[in-house]
């Protein structure tokens, strides 16, 4: 049975204390309307963990959404402690595997997000894939995702589109 306990929530991210080590999943989408409010309150927060005696594990931290693979690894340490991954968790793992040229993969992950996990994918989580597949050079793929999304899309769809 998965523990959701561990999993600490505010609006915009999520962390995990694993080891006496903080995993922080962040909104990194600079576009997102309340960007600077979640940057604050994540300050806030890890200046807490800090004087706590927590360590910040950089490298979980994601800062450089190029490691999809370290994000990975720390979503697989999650999931081996029985650690519930949630809406932000998979917004946070679908870019760093975009960032970071892993398509099959970021596909699984957005896949698995109703199959495996309960999580129903909301707008963030479509306009990640739609970067993923943009990136990937997929731009027909990514139209086509767009065009098949149960909701009207958003702007923030069209502009993963077209900063592909």
């Amino acid at each position: 049975m998965m523990k959701d306990e561990n999993v600490k929530k505010l609006p915009g991210y999520s962390w995990v204390d694993v080891d006496n080590k903080v995993h922080v999943f962040g909104v990194e989408d600079w576009c997102h309307p309340h960007k600077k409010e979640i940057d604050l309150n994540l300050d806030s927060l890890l200046g807490k963990k800090v004087e706590a005696g927590y360590v910040l594990d950089t490298e979980s931290v994601p800062l450089d959404l190029h490691e999809g693979h370290k994000a990975i690894d720390v979503f697989n340490k999650m999931l081996v402690q029985e650690l519930k991954p949630n809406a932000i968790t998979f917004i946070n793992l679908l870019n760093a595997c975009s960032h970071s040229g892993l398509v099959k993969k970021g596909l699984s992950y957005f896949d698995s997000m109703e199959k495996v996990y309960k999580i129903t994918p909301r707008s963030e989580h479509y306009s990640c894939v739609v970067d993923l597949l943009g990136r990937a050079g997929r731009l027909e793929e990514a139209e086509n995702f767009i065009n098949k999304m149960p909701f009207e899309p958003n702007a923030y769809a069209w502009c993963s589109l077209l900063a592909a």
